[in-house]
């Protein structure tokens, strides 16, 4: 992404957002040091730094299938009937 990549991704959070409105449950995975999970809203007061872990990140995503996978929820859950996840 040339020019402005971080206002890149805060436009097209928005964008996401409008287009599915309430029909799913939309959740976005953040990362710089550390990950975390925050919706489309949040996006816009954040700013980015130089940071990528994406350890951190591929964490947090297999954090949510876990608990997916175990009968629970997660931020990301809503609208997710089952989950199957393959050694």
């Amino acid at each position: 992404m040339s020019g402005r990549p971080w206002t890149q991704v805060q436009s097209a959070a928005t964008k996401v957002k409008e287009l599915v409105r309430d029909r799913v449950g939309l959740t976005f995975v953040t990362y710089s040091s550390n990950a975390e999970f925050t919706k489309a809203d949040n996006i816009q007061g954040m700013r980015a730094s130089g940071s990528t872990n994406f350890v951190a990140t591929f964490g947090k995503i297999s954090e949510h299938l876990k608990k997916l996978k175990d009968g629970g929820s997660s931020p990301l859950s809503k609208g997710i009937k089952e989950v199957h996840i393959s050694k």
